[in-house]
């Protein structure tokens, strides 16, 4: 039969989909057989902080052969422990029942993944007493759990343009034949590095940066830094310049902070888009871009006097370009913890929260060996304090938003809220009195 050209066009078309559509899933099929097989069957020697095992691997029916697969991990782990002179490291391996090869060392509990608990042999409190750090760290150790937790909830990837379109994703978490997907590149440049006091710091903004970054100033003797006050410099100046550094790096020490997801989202809109008190790069350069979705009959040249933009825009136009622009695409002053610190890739020994950022800040200084070589005084005297009353300005500002777009934003910002334990119920509260509004979960 000869098809007409119509005809061939809508069976071309037909055919090309369907081929696209074969080759999503054998794509996501192997990305997730990579995610499972390759992680457990990889030799740790330090440069992965994390060995993902199987579900069935912890069940009464398992096998000789995966007995022995899993056996083979915990004696890599235990090849890295016994080399190691700086850190005593605990093994927790999820499992069901005990291993035939049980070791003191070892702590078994109910999850389903291995991972790595450090801290430095004989640590000498200088900032605690013996009670508060014992409570410090079984709130970091809970921290630690939950995020672990949540984390096996994905399967990390790479999502790519294709992906994107198919899910409507823009960068974002998306779920395929079931499973979630959590697309985690970890950069360089997200990373800090003392290499004198061996740790790591995965900096960002709006949660209490320049503090740290003024301590490392003052650990290093960063004389120009401290004169100028000009604390990010050191973010260059501790970068990780190599592959290889990084993988030296990823043995060291290493801390997060992290804060309530709409209240440094709000921090930011102010500092660096509302305030017009000081001069700001993202004002200037994202301004005109933010305009241009919300009011694109806009010209350019109305849009500033004299060279600086006079046109602000306002928190809800703000947000309406954050659901319209692509994850990659967002400055870090507001892009999701999950994306810029991995931390479903790389493992952190410390979670700090801006909320108990007193207790934490000793407790980091405290593990990390810091307590007795750095001032205190520094990381007190660099924080920034928050303007105004921050309940009152949450409200302020996210009453401007339409329920359906607080949701949007809020799915936006989901994996954050998850994996750190955040709650947005507290705002709804406020906002919706008596309407019982609530956002379900997308992962439970």
């Amino acid at each position: 039969m000869i098809l007409k050209p119509k005809q061939s066009w809508v069976c071309g078309v037909s055919c090309g989909c369907a081929f696209l559509m074969v080759y999503t899933y054998c794509v996501l099929h192997s990305s997730y057989q990579w995610n499972t097989k390759v992680h457990q069957n990889y030799d740790y020697e330090g440069n992965m902080t994390r060995i993902v095992l199987k579900q069935h691997l912890f069940s009464e029916n398992v096998t000789r052969e995966e007995e022995e697969e899993c056996s083979y991990s915990r004696r890599s782990l235990s090849r890295l422990e016994a080399n190691d002179t700086k850190y005593v490291n605990v093994v927790e391996v999820g499992q069901t029942r005990p291993p035939l090869f049980f070791n003191t060392k070892k702590k078994w509990n109910s999850t389903a993944s291995i991972y790595t608990s450090w801290r430095r042999k004989r640590v000498e409190l200088g900032l605690m007493s013996e009670e508060e750090y014992t409570t410090a760290k079984e709130v970091n150790r809970a921290r630690q759990i939950r995020l672990q937790r949540a984390c096996q909830k994905f399967s990390t990837s790479t999502a790519n343009v294709f992906l994107d379109i198919m899910t409507h994703a823009k960068g974002n978490f998306y779920k395929l034949d079931g499973r979630y997907f959590l697309p985690q590149s970890p950069f360089a440049t997200s990373f800090q590095v003392d290499w004198a006091d061996e740790m790591m710091f995965c900096w960002q903004y709006k949660v209490g940066s320049t503090a740290w970054n003024a301590l490392f100033a003052h650990r290093l003797n960063q004389t120009r830094v401290i004169r100028a006050k000009t604390f990010y410099d050191m973010r260059e100046i501790m970068a990780v310049k190599k592959a290889s550094d990084m993988k030296k790096a990823l043995k060291f020490y290493r801390f997060m902070i992290v804060r309530h997801p709409f209240e440094r989202l709000l921090s930011a809109y102010r500092d660096r888009i509302e305030d017009t008190t000081h001069r700001s790069w993202q004002r200037e350069f994202f301004g005109p871009q933010i305009l241009a979705v919300t009011r694109p009959q806009l010209k350019e040249s109305e849009m500033k006097t004299s060279g600086s933009l006079s046109v602000i825009p306002t928190f809800s136009e703000f947000v309406r370009y954050l659901l319209e622009t692509h994850m990659d695409k967002y400055d870090p002053h507001w892009a999701p913890f999950w994306k810029h610190c991995v931390p479903c890739a790389v493992s952190y020994h410390a979670i700090g929260k801006r909320e108990t950022q007193a207790q934490d800040k000793r407790f980091i200084l405290e593990e990390s060996g810091l307590a007795t070589k750095a001032n205190l005084k520094i990381l007190e005297e660099n924080a920034h304090q928050g303007r105004g009353d921050t309940q009152k300005l949450m409200l302020k500002y996210f009453s401007t938003l339409k329920q359906s777009t607080l949701e949007k934003l809020y799915r936006r910002y989901e994996v954050d809220f998850y994996l750190f334990g955040y709650d947005v119920q507290p705002l709804l509260n406020e906002l919706y009195s008596g309407r019982n509004v609530s956002f379900q979960s997308s992962f439970l």
